[in-house]
């Protein structure tokens, strides 16, 4: 099966197609660790209040989205993820001078 990457100047991000019933998103940890803080706050302010849900398997498939993350992301739980997020999102999306 093709491999299609995802167009991003500064990420990582890939999408591959594994036989007919399977799709596998691979993400650079800071992707993900950026990905993971964005869905936590959807969930946790309510998905329908965030974004337009057109059907309950949307908000299944976010939960799952969700929860995918919580065993591979460690930082949670340390004092310092406010922080850690932070400097993903700058290395991701890295200030531009306007000047």
């Amino acid at each position: 099966m093709p491999t299609f990457r995802q167009s991003n100047m500064m990420g990582t991000m890939q999408t591959e197609r594994e036989g007919t019933n399977e799709v596998v998103v691979r993400l650079s940890y800071d992707e993900a660790l950026v990905l993971s803080d964005l869905l936590d706050r959807w969930y946790r302010a309510g998905f329908e209040q965030v974004i337009q849900i057109n059907d309950p398997a949307e908000t299944v498939l976010l939960d799952n989205l969700c929860a995918s993350f919580e065993p591979v992301i460690d930082e949670v739980f340390a004092n310092e993820y406010r922080d850690i997020v932070e400097a993903a999102r700058r290395r991701l999306a890295p200030a531009t001078d306007s000047d």
